[in-house]
């Protein structure tokens, strides 16, 4: 009893601490205050920017509408946010000599890529995104391949010359292939944003006159191929991610990759003539896919494959990139880790030092007085005590768990930080075929808020709170243990989990209490909760609780004579569920998960802190010199630091350009 009230007495004299702190706080960031923010979206009646149509046009030598040209300039002029998006395909346009652009829109384009703002270092306010690992890549190579280009002109922002702004951009180019090599991806596995990396590796590839930034960005290239061909159902590439939107977790029409997948595989998916950055990859001269990426990409054997990406927080110090200097921000804020403990006092730093209290991203940190709260040295436990939900945004690494068949593919993102918030994370993913997805979540908000920061997480993007979730070959399971009550910067918590079922895209479904059944094509999917379950929609299974579980198990037409005698053996099994521990029992496989503590297979303890790759095809540790992939008498070794890319036999073009595409 006596330390019950101890506890008490502490964390209410941490909160009247922070009442005090944070009333000084706002009390003398006044001036601060007055620092408003820079529009970082571009008007409704901004008039149209795609330039799809006039991609394909230039590609099929003819004409075109230079006014969409004068359009994109004057976005990127503006310097709205995803203005890099435009400028890597611009670069792409003047760089191929084949591209019949007209005088004046080579004037327009030389004169926007001499006057942007490449890097947040350049001074003048404004809110583009420049930190996210995509973004980094994407301005890094628009600043080189402008300054390759104009290299004895003066670029307005800095005063530097083209020459300048190349050399520049080459250190943080391989900064960026280095971070990939060494540690993976932030943004793992985003069917999302892996476009936006290629592209920018294209565009290098293609046009660079550096040679060992060339042979490393095919390097890379590489890496993310094998990513998606690992990860990939019959070409939807849907798996788990750190980068996930509403349409991404669905369905195999939110991968924005399905045109460079169908250019690799042939897959003929029905991507509705999507052209965005992408098509700088289908355009590629100086790149061949290595023939065992295709074979991998091919493969309809069962497999299990594992493998690790980016880095923890707690790693941050260790590894030197608590600093302000590009390597630092570029990991950092690459893994967008803004307030969390242990990063908070150097992400101030950074907005500090490069005067960035303007960007509409990063505006709410003027609302701290950052002095102040620095000298105390208690910004970091404030943090830690508060847990905000903005610390949800950072994407740490991830120990991946993906189990494929003919039949369907199964992916965890392995005990991923239970209890903690996702902002646009997609922990557990089952893929039926190319229009249907499965997994589960906990809402952030009600279906019509908006999201907490921004444009997440929300209903359908993200999680409130994350479960634990776990898999062993084809069953998958998730616990989640939602706080009772809400707390400091934190939104109401919504008292139930849904799993996505789309109903009318299955061949047969049912629902009986706290089971659900679906069957599309050959496959079988079995649902297992806490609770009874309601269909909401037609589409959604809610679960009602904050203590309550998931529980996946796949299957094929080839394992059971009908559907029914799927369902009846499901129903034998056993489930056994108290206060996060649950075992569920399946003829002679026993899997116990103890949220946030352990999983048992057979009683054997499962390790989650997996290597870079471990699977049938490639294994590696992190920091290995040398990666191996093999597979079908078909070899590909990559050695970073020596720029070796070696291959066994004839390697793959890409099989269409986008002159093919209608």
């Amino acid at each position: 009893m006596q330390n019950i009230t101890v506890k008490r007495l502490i964390k209410l004299f941490i909160v009247f601490l922070i009442i005090i702190i944070v009333g000084i706080t706002v009390f003398e960031s006044i001036e601060n205050n007055n620092i408003e923010s820079v529009e970082s979206k571009a008007p409704q009646n901004f008039p149209s920017t795609s330039l799809k149509e006039v991609f394909l046009n230039l590609e099929q030598k003819k004409s075109y509408d230079e006014e969409i040209i004068s359009n994109v300039c004057r976005f990127i002029d503006n310097r709205y946010d995803a203005s890099d998006f435009k400028t890597i395909s611009l670069l792409r346009f003047i760089y191929s000599p084949h591209y019949a652009l007209t005088e004046k829109n080579k004037k327009e384009i030389e004169l926007t890529l001499l006057n942007f703002k490449y890097w947040m270092s350049d001074g003048f306010n404004d809110s583009m995104c420049y930190w996210s690992e995509n973004h980094q890549i994407l301005f890094s190579v628009s600043e080189y391949l402008a300054g390759q280009m104009f290299s004895d002109k003066i670029f307005t922002q800095t005063g530097f010359t083209g020459k300048q702004h190349k050399q520049r951009a080459k250190k943080r180019i391989l900064i960026w292939l280095e971070q990939r090599w060494n540690y993976g991806f932030s943004e793992w596995y985003s069917n999302q944003y892996y476009v936006e990396d290629i592209a920018a590796l294209a565009n290098l590839i293609d046009f660079c006159d550096d040679e060992e930034i060339v042979e490393k960005s095919k390097i890379i290239m590489d890496l993310i191929i094998y990513d998606i061909a690992s990860q990939s159902f019959y070409g939807n590439f849907t798996s788990t991610t750190t980068r996930a939107y509403e349409k991404n977790r669905k369905s195999g029409e939110g991968n924005a990759l399905r045109a460079v997948i169908d250019s690799i595989w042939d897959y003929n998916l029905n991507f509705d003539n999507r052209l965005g950055l992408e098509m700088n990859f289908l355009a590629m001269k100086n790149y061949t896919i290595p023939k065992v990426l295709y074979l991998i990409g091919k493969d309809r054997n069962t497999v299990e494959i594992k493998s690790s990406s980016g880095i923890k927080l707690s790693e941050i110090n260790d590894l030197g990139f608590n600093k302000v200097d590009d390597a630092s921000i570029m990991m950092q804020w690459g893994m967008e880790a803004f307030t969390n403990s242990e990063v908070v006092s150097n992400t101030l730093d950074i907005i500090e030092t490069y005067d960035m209290y303007s960007n509409e991203f990063l505006n709410d940190f003027t609302k701290l007085n950052y002095t102040l709260l620095k000298k105390s040295g208690l910004i970091a436990p404030i943090i830690f005590f508060i847990n905000p939900q903005t610390n949800g945004i950072a994407m740490q690494q991830g120990d991946n768990y993906t189990f494929k068949t003919k039949d369907y593919m199964v992916a965890t993102a392995m005990n991923y930080y239970p209890g903690n918030f996702g902002d646009q994370h997609h922990i557990q993913s089952i893929t039926l075929s190319d229009d249907v997805c499965i997994y589960n979540t906990h809402p952030a908000v009600k279906e019509e808020e908006k999201g907490l920061n921004g444009n997440s997480p929300t209903y359908w993007v993200g999680y409130g709170y994350l479960p634990d979730a776990v898999q062993y070959k084809n069953v998958a399971m998730s616990i989640y243990k939602l706080p009772k009550r809400s707390g400091i910067l934190k939104a109401p918590i919504l008292d139930y989990t849904y799993t996505w079922f789309p109903t009318e895209k299955f061949d047969a479904w049912q629902i009986d209490n706290n089971m659900a059944f679906a069957k599309k094509n050959s496959s079988y999917l079995a649902i297992i909760s806490n609770n009874n379950l309601n269909l909401y929609e037609k589409n959604r299974l809610i679960q009602e609780g904050k203590d309550t579980f998931w529980i996946y198990e796949l299957s094929s037409c080839e394992d059971f004579e009908s559907f029914d005698s799927f369902k009846e053996y499901i129903k034998s099994n056993k489930v056994i569920y108290n206060d996060g521990n649950l075992e569920y029992i399946n003829g002679s496989l026993d899997l116990n998960l103890i949220y946030d503590k352990a999983f048992f297979i057979n009683d054997e303890i499962q390790r989650f802190d997996y290597d870079r790759f471990d699977s049938p095809y490639v294994k590696a540790k992190r920091g290995d010199s040398e990666i191996v992939f093999n597979y079908k008498d078909e070899k590909l070794v990559l050695n970073f630091e020596k720029q070796k890319r070696e291959f066994q036999s004839e390697n793959l073009k890409i099989k269409y350009t986008p002159s093919n595409v209608n």
